[in-house]
Order: C-alpha cells, then sequence, then structure tokens
C-alpha cells in the first residue's frame, strides 16, 4: 500500500526476488518476466523520485531499450525493458460483485477485519468496523504508468513508492545471466544504484497460452476519452484514422499481455460497422497482421494471428439486423412478430460470417452472442422469458442447413442448464462464488468432452477464484490461469476493460472531497475519474460501520476496468496525452499467470504427474471443486480461498515447473 513503510516495520525484508543488496530473478526466452521496486521515504517529503534502467548484458549480447520517448510507447521492437512508476486508488469501500460478506475469509486479506473461525461449522465472523480493516482506506497499487510519462513522481513523508519493471527475454536470448544496475534517483541526483541479475533458462516459451481468454472492450468510450470529451456525436472524420490506430494500441498492450480483446466489429464508432463480415482492422488482424514489428510489435504472440472474434457482443447483433422485436429484454418486444422471420434472418446472417471465416481466418474462435445471462434478467413472466429467446436463437442457428450451422452460438448462463435449458448452445460461460461440485462436476465435463461445445467462465469471484476487483490480493489473477488449466476451462471472460462511463450507476450522488480536491467534478454525469477513484462499478448509496462505502447492489473496485485511458478529454487535468491505453498491475499479475500454465504445458509432457502434484498443491480446491456447505442450500461455503497469498510459493513452483523441464536443478529461487 501507498501508506506501508515496511523498511519501518520489517524485521526481514528479503523474499525470493531481493536478497538484500541485488535483485535477481529467473526466465525463460519469449518470456516477460517483473520485479517491483519499492522506495520507502522515512523523511521529509521527496518532490521527484525515478528509476532509470534500461540496459542488460551477458557478454557481447545486449538487451537494451534504445528509445525512451513518448513516441514509441507502443512500440516494443526497442522496448524489451520497461519501467513504470504505479499509481495509486483509495479504497473507501468493500466491492460486493466479488465477494460475499457473511464470512470474513470470503474477503482479500489486507481487509479482512479480526475474526472469529468457526470453520467448518460456522462462518468466521468479524470483529470491530471498517475501520479495523488494516488496508482501509490506503492507495492500492494499480496504475502502471511508463516512467517516460511521468519523468518523476513525489514521496510523501511516511509513504512508499512502487516501480514496476517488465523485461521480455527474446527468443535469441543467450542461456546465462544477463545483468545490469537500476539507478533510483532522487531530483538529478542518483541515490542508489541496484545490480540485476535475470537467470535465462534453456527453454522457449510456446508463443500462446493454454490459458485462454477473452476481454471486451467499448469503442465508444475509447473515443469518447481520446477525442469526444463529455459529449454525444461522432469523432470527427479527421481523426477516423487516428482513432483506429489508438484501438490498435489498446489491441498490441493486451496481446503482450497475453490477453484476446473483442468489441462490437466497430471501425470507427457511430459510422461504420460491418454486419456481415469483420470490419478491414479486424481482417487484418484475424490473418495475422497487426502483431507484427511493422506494426511496432515484439513479444509473445509475435506474428499470430488474433485468436477470438464475437459477433453481435452482448447481443447487439439484434439491432444491426433489425431483429430487436423478438428480443423479450427490448423495448420493442412483439410477441406476435412471425418467428419464420427470425430464423430466416438468422439464417442468412450466420451463412454470411461463417463463409467469411472459414476461408479467410478458419481457426479463429468465433460465435454469435445470442444472448447476455438470460437467467438473470428482471423479467419473471411473459409470453416469452429471455432465457427461452436464447434457446430459439441457438436453436435456429443449430438447424441452419447452409454454413452458419457450424458457427456457434454463445449465452453466458450456468453449464447446468446445457442439457435442459439450452441444449443447442455451443458456448456457456458462467461466473461463480460458490457451487455443488458433483452437479458442476458432470456438466462441466460433458461440456468439455463433446467436440462441438466449450465451457467458458465469466468475471471471478473468491473463494472459487481470484478476482479481477483492485484491492483482491496480489496473486488473485495470476491464480486464474492454473485454476483455469486445472479445470479444462476453454477461455476466461472478463466483461469490460474499460468501463469508465458507470451508466450502471446513475449519477454521482455524493461530494468527494475527502478523496480528491476535485469535489463534486471527480464524477463528471456518469463517467469516472479513473485515476483518483476506485469505485467504479454500480452506485454509491450510503456509508456501512462494517463495510464502508456501499450500495444496494454490486458496489465495486476495478470491476470492467484493466485499461486506463491513455489521454482523457472528460478529465482533461489527468490526460497524459498517449495514443494508446496505460496498463494496471492486474493485467500483469494476470499475465503472469497465463505465462506459468506455458510452463505447466511443457511440464505436462516431460512428467505429468509431477507437475499435476505442483498443480494440486498451489490451487488445491478451486471453483466447484470448493463445493457448498449445505447441499440443501447450495448458496454458501465456509472455507477460505485454497492458494497462498506468498508470492515466493508461487514463484517456487515457477521453479519446481522449470526444473522439471530440464530434468535437473537449475533454478533455486529460495536459496538466493
Amino acid at each position: 500500500m501507498q501508506e506501508d513503510m515496511r523498511s519501518q516495520t520489517s524485521a526481514d525484508l528479503t523474499n525470493s526476488v531481493w536478497n538484500g543488496s541485488s535483485i535477481r530473478t529467473f526466465g525463460a526466452r519469449n518470456e516477460i518476466v517483473s520485479f517491483n521496486v519499492v522506495v520507502d521515504n522515512p523523511g521529509p517529503a521527496l518532490p521527484n523520485v525515478a528509476v532509470d534502467f534500461t540496459l542488460l548484458t551477458n557478454g557481447g549480447y545486449r538487451l537494451e531499450t534504445t528509445d525512451t520517448s513518448n513516441n514509441a510507447l507502443f512500440d516494443w521492437t526497442e522496448r524489451p525493458i520497461e519501467v513504470f512508476a504505479v499509481g495509486y486508488l483509495r479504497i473507501l469501500g468493500l466491492s460486493r460483485l466479488a465477494y460475499q460478506l457473511y464470512d470474513e475469509t470470503h474477503i482479500p486479506e489486507g481487509m479482512q477485519r479480526p475474526f472469529d473461525n468457526f470453520q467448518p461449522t460456522g462462518p468466521a465472523i468479524g470483529r470491530g468496523v471498517w475501520e479495523d480493516r488494516p488496508n482501509h482506506g490506503k492507495g492500492h497499487p494499480d496504475i502502471a504508468e511508463p516512467m517516460e510519462v511521468r519523468g518523476s513522481v513525489p514521496v510523501a513523508s511516511g509513504n512508499s513508492q512502487s516501480f514496476w519493471v517488465d523485461v521480455y527475454i527474446p527468443r535469441d536470448a543467450p542461456v546465462g545471466v544477463l545483468s545490469g544496475n537500476l539507478a533510483i534517483r532522487v531530483g538529478n541526483n542518483v541515490n542508489q544504484e541496484i545490480p540485476v541479475e535475470i537467470q535465462v533458462v534453456d527453454i522457449t516459451l510456446p508463443e500462446s497460452s493454454l490459458a485462454r481468454n477473452m476481454v471486451y472492450l467499448e469503442g465508444t468510450q475509447v473515443a469518447e476519452r481520446h477525442f469526444l470529451g463529455p459529449v454525444n456525436g461522432p469523432i470527427a472524420d479527421s481523426d477516423d484514422d487516428a482513432f483506429r490506430r489508438i484501438v490498435d494500441n489498446y489491441f498490441k498492450m493486451a496481446w503482450r499481455h497475453g490477453l484476446s480483446l473483442i468489441d462490437v466489429n466497430d471501425l470507427v464508432p457511430d459510422k461504420i460497422r460491418p454486419v456481415d463480415r469483420p470490419n478491414i482492422d479486424w481482417e487484418r488482424r484475424l490473418t495475422g497482421g497487426l502483431y507484427t514489428a511493422a506494426n511496432g510489435y515484439s513479444g509473445p504472440g509475435e506474428n499470430l494471428p488474433h485468436d477470438v472474434f464475437s459477433i453481435g457482443t452482448y447481443g447487439v447483433w439484434t439491432g444491426w439486423w433489425d431483429l430487436r422485436r423478438f428480443d423479450p429484454e427490448t423495448g420493442v418486444f412483439d410477441p406476435d412478430a412471425p418467428l419464420s422471420e427470425l430464423r430466416s434472418e438468422l439464417e442468412r446472417r450466420t451463412d454470411q460470417w461463417e463463409t467469411w471465416f472459414q476461408t479467410n481466418a478458419p481457426d479463429a474462435d468465433r460465435f454469435l452472442y445470442a444472448d447476455d445471462e438470460p437467467a438473470v434478467s428482471h423479467i419473471t413472466s411473459g409470453p416469452r422469458l429471455p432465457i427461452e429467446y436464447a434457446r430459439l436463437v441457438s436453436d435456429f442457428v443449430a438447424e441452419n442447413p447452409g454454413p452458419g450451422g457450424d458457427l456457434p452460438t454463445f449465452v453466458t448462463a450456468s453449464p447446468l442448464e446445457y442439457d435442459s435449458g439450452l441444449p443447442t448452445t455451443s458456448i456457456l460461460g458462467t461466473v461463480i462464488s460458490v457451487a455443488s461440485t458433483a452437479p458442476f462436476e458432470a456438466a462441466t465435463d460433458a461440456l468439455i468432452a463433446d467436440p462441438d461445445r466449450k465451457f467458458f467462465m465469466y468475471n471471478g469471484q473468491r473463494p472459487a477464484s481470484g478476482s479481477f476487483v483492485i484491492e483482491d490480493d496480489g496473486v488473485a489473477l495470476r491464480e486464474v490461469p492454473w485454476g483455469q488449466h486445472k479445470l479444462g476451462i476453454t477461455r476466461w471472460y472478463a466483461w469490460n476493460a474499460g468501463y469508465w462511463d458507470n451508466f450502471l450507476g446513475g449519477d454521482a450522488t455524493r461530494d468527494l472531497t475527502q478523496v480528491a480536491p476535485e469535489g463534486a467534478s471527480f464524477r463528471l454525469g456518469t463517467r469516472t475519474n479513473v485515476f483518483k477513484n476506485a469505485h467504479v462499478f454500480v452506485r454509491y448509496d450510503f456509508f456501512d460501520p462494517l463495510v464502508g462505502e456501499t450500495g444496494v447492489f454490486n458496489y465495486s473496485n476495478g470491476s470492467g476496468l484493466l485499461f486506463y485511458p491513455g489521454t482523457d478529454k472528460v478529465f482533461p487535468a489527468e490526460s497524459r496525452g498517449l495514443a494508446g491505453p496505460i496498463a494496471s498491475l492486474r493485467m500483469k499479475h494476470w499475465r503472469r499467470g497465463i505465462q506459468d500454465v506455458k510452463y505447466i504445458e511443457l511440464a505436462m509432457a516431460v512428467n505429468p504427474t509431477a507437475t499435476q502434484a505442483i498443480i494440486d498443491a498451489i490451487v488445491p480446491e478451486v471453483m466447484w471443486e470448493l463445493g457448498v456447505t449445505d447441499e440443501n442450500d447450495p448458496s454458501f461455503v465456509l472455507k477460505p480461498p485454497s492458494w497462498s497469498t506468498d508470492p515466493d510459493v508461487w514463484e517456487r513452483a515457477r521453479a519446481d515447473l522449470i526444473n522439471l523441464i530440464l530434468g535437473s536443478t537449475t533454478v533455486n529461487p529460495v536459496a538466493q
């Protein structure tokens, strides 16, 4: 936390990366390895602290960032080493969407009150109030601003400041130790130089991971922050090409973190949207033309085509094809509209899409996003329920005698409904915090075993999995790919990457002068100042003495937000003036887990029994494996998350996987 001063409060600061005098880590070729330098300031306020680190060498081999200008931030061909000044967000209330509050162990460790633990027969019951949660109100690290953007950062007296470092180990890196020096600078003076050593092992990680995913990006919000400001209407024609380049930078940054973006096929919001094929930018992505050195991309997945495409994300295809009258959740629903029209239009349109993919990108995962969360709709009665509509769409697509009959359909719904409510839906995706083991295991096993069907997970909730909220433990998103791989889940779906307009929350209802000097202008209508406000999802309604700020429905911090806008014309005082995004640390934690799964894949080919033992030790019980406490009421479980929150435990596991692959004790992070 920003207010933590471990150098003043901890007797031992060493760990598997820091031995007290040098930074030492390890990695494979085609891997991005990271470490975090934390500067504590027990003295007077420091107005300008920076970290300089651009060069690692091994004999005559040089790994060097040669362009440190802002213009090169989205061109990684000359930037294998990146340094980020970390920005902080204060947590003023618990995230209701990521965990429940009936058991204190379900809450992230830093936000837990002291508790009496009655598990497994009763919940862990907290003592005290909001102020007894250790990290209440503290600045949580999340915004990874390139050092080139910040130049330097102030560090208040009694505070700490994190500097995050990413190092990409190229495919041609020699085995051995890459060495360099990292400088901590105060003003123009170097305060300290720290030796850095990265042990490069004789392994090259695969370009893609079995821990596949997809993350939604809303182009309208990107356009608003980068071009429009808080106004309505399309961006200027003269900005169209610039907008498309910015969107490409979002895609490239996501890809470099192992993440696959989806959207609604806008070429430019409210202007150009092909409804019968991917747009020309998507065509370039899906056929291997974006993630190339010519476009400034270097890193994992270079030269690969984009791997997933969602047709009509969140069901917007009903508007594309003038079919909204068939959807019971729209205001123009017509129960008397002839279903023959829905069937014929779906057949025609899915034929167009599937023909394009079979011709141009046959290996890409694609699907019609048939409907979103129909089982949790507010509509509970009527001539057609949302779940019945979702089944109808899936049926009509599956029964198409043309090429469109091969196009999968996707519905965010429980796999328990695969053989009853949605028997013809190709892909089901759900989010769980608890679930009965036997029925979920049977349903997901059946889906995974069926070559024509798949199972996705959607977002994440504790204690079943790590979550996406800002106050979750640092290993939370590292855990997600491990659990995903363990249970054979095809993709992990994050519902949004840039939810900067909290339209689900309504207008701001309070003055936030306790958070930032902007006060009421901290929010503009429903739009969030994401550089100052961790709460981005659903309304703040009142202050609860036990949980802090909260709302009657799913108040959350950082849900739907993985990117920060590099330019912000809604809150211009926050704008960094960049033609692309700023990453979150949560993206980097997710990438770490995705790369871990690449090691798992290689180790499985060498020694599956030993590899499985490592997996079982790191993630003993995940998702439906936790089961429920009472099968008669399968809505709760009295267990904490099963995985360790100690990052050294996870690094030890990564070393064990390397040693399995190489057949020797090559890496020993604990000893260093």
